[in-house]
């Protein structure tokens, strides 16, 4: 089964969206939602080593996860494995409204993806951040679906049985 495909769109500010890093070690960013861009696109793998159990948010066109480096401290592109410890295990945590959600840190889920610079500027690194406000709050939009947000178990129960 292929996993679905899906970008990360900012609640706050839906024209943006997060950028995978072009290669290992730079950060995911917001940029502006480019349906021909294939570093928007992201998947869920199983992330089940290392004492934590969550997923791995992936960038099929690089094959890298988003990884933890720090609380306090941005994102950066690794290679994906499932073995790979805890640093790239996220849980997704249902917002408010429909289809929202953060994605915390499995470890530790106090800490969630964050828009570092809270003004939803283009260009502005993902952060691992202590805070639930709306800079840290995202929509799943499946790519090629023209809903605008999608129900996250489906997507959840889909990615869960993809090895």
């Amino acid at each position: 089964m292929q996993a679905a495909q899906f970008y990360l769109v900012c609640t706050l500010s839906p024209g943006l969206v997060i950028q995978a890093g072009a290669s290992d070690g730079l950060p995911p960013t917001l940029q502006p939602q480019d349906f021909s861009n294939p570093l928007q696109l992201w998947v869920m793998q199983a992330q089940v080593s290392g004492g934590s159990q969550g997923v791995a948010l992936v960038n099929p066109a690089t094959g890298n996860s988003a990884t933890y480096q720090g609380p306090f401290e941005s994102l950066i592109m690794q290679p994906y494995s499932p073995g790979s410890g805890d640093s790239d295990a996220f849980l997704l945590f249902l917002g408010d409204a429909a289809g929202d959600l953060r994605i915390a840190l499995a470890k530790n889920a106090t800490f969630s993806w964050n828009d570092y610079g809270g003004n939803f500027q283009v260009g502005d690194p993902i952060y691992l951040w202590n805070d639930a406000l709306g800079n840290s709050v995202w929509t799943l939009q499946l790519a090629g679906v023209s809903s605008d947000k999608v129900a996250i178990p489906s997507i959840v129960g889909e990615a869960a049985a993809v090895s």
